[in-house]
């Protein structure tokens, strides 16, 4: 049976860009470093304003990819450009992220779940699950099958 963490959240398109981001980043690291290196990754990925972030180009992108003040996962970097251009298009065909999130409410949890990591780079289940969690949005009492 679903479970909600707490309220949902109704956060701007860069709010869910960052969430989403950071999910991305945590999967395969401790929550420690990253946590210690985000304020600069709000500073490299201009606060995750969509439109900005979706605009880097490739020469910004191997400069940021040098910074030690983030994690230097190329992979993930690029990811996070892809993501914001996907919000973009999000926020074209439902208005905002929000409405997008609102109107995968009839699919149950693991159809919701493919169907946000098909979206994506970087994204599979264990990064779903925390980033629906962590907006509030429901997510199954116990963790589905894939998710540690």
């Amino acid at each position: 049976m679903p479970s909600a963490r707490s309220a949902r959240k109704h956060l701007s398109d860069a709010g869910y860009l960052e969430n989403l981001t950071k999910k991305v980043f945590v999967s395969g690291f401790s929550w420690g470093p990253v946590e210690k290196k985000w304020p600069r990754f709000r500073e490299v990925f201009y606060n995750f304003d969509p439109g900005m972030a979706a605009d880097m180009p490739e020469p910004l992108i191997e400069h940021v990819s040098q910074d030690a003040g983030i994690i230097r996962n190329r992979v993930k970097i690029r990811a996070t450009v892809r993501n914001a251009q996907e919000v973009l298009r999000i926020a074209e065909e439902h208005g905002s992220f929000w409405n997008y999130v609102r109107s995968l409410d009839g699919l149950k949890y693991a159809e919701r779940s493919k169907v946000m990591a098909k979206r994506f780079a970087c994204v599979g289940p264990n990064t779903v699950y925390y980033f629906l969690r962590d907006c509030g949005e429901p997510v199954p009492s116990s963790k589905p099958e894939g998710v540690k």
